[in-house]
């Protein structure tokens, strides 16, 4: 059985038809986004390293204030290739990388000395990085989505909501 949809079609509206379209591309992205394809980035840095030392994450940061096009992930590893675009997708007013960014660091709580370690959220070391490059993945595709509402709508095709029953 499929998933309920938010929008009711009328099959002579062919604006309409394309707004659930969209609508159901833009709900699978997220509902699988440990399925995207990760993004064209591509890392940087020295493989010699055990593979656990490469990606572990102490703190993701910008190589510097302007250059937002890579992230550090550690001494030894480096995302490249991030498109200015992906920061356009936001969330709560904020790009969804950056919350990311971060979230995903150690951080020890002054009060109780707890120490939180992202790293030990997965048993797999690249499950920041694969975050990360998911994130980026999925800002890029919804904000082309989007877009293509956008234009959508700019050629005059109406389309409503309608609350599924």
């Amino acid at each position: 059985m499929d998933s309920p949809s938010l929008f009711q079609t009328n099959r002579e509206c062919p604006a309409q038809r394309s707004l659930v379209h969209a609508s159901a591309k833009l709900r699978a992205r997220h509902a699988r986004t440990h399925a995207s394809a990760l993004s064209a980035c591509r890392s940087t840095g020295n493989s010699r390293h055990a593979y656990s030392v490469r990606y572990r994450v102490e703190k993701l940061r910008f190589p510097s204030k302007r250059d937002r096009s890579s992230i550090i992930v550690s001494a030894h590893l480096t995302i490249a290739g991030i498109p200015e675009r992906a920061y356009d997708y936001e969330v709560n007013g904020r790009p969804a990388i950056e919350w990311v960014m971060d979230r995903h660091q150690v951080r020890t709580d002054k009060d109780s000395g707890i120490r939180n370690d992202p790293n030990r959220y997965s048993d797999d070391p690249r499950y920041i990085v694969d975050l990360l490059l998911r994130v980026v993945a999925v800002s890029v595709k919804t904000l082309d989505i989007v877009d293509r509402l956008r234009a959508l709508e700019g050629s005059g095709g109406s389309a409503s909501v309608v609350a599924a029953s």
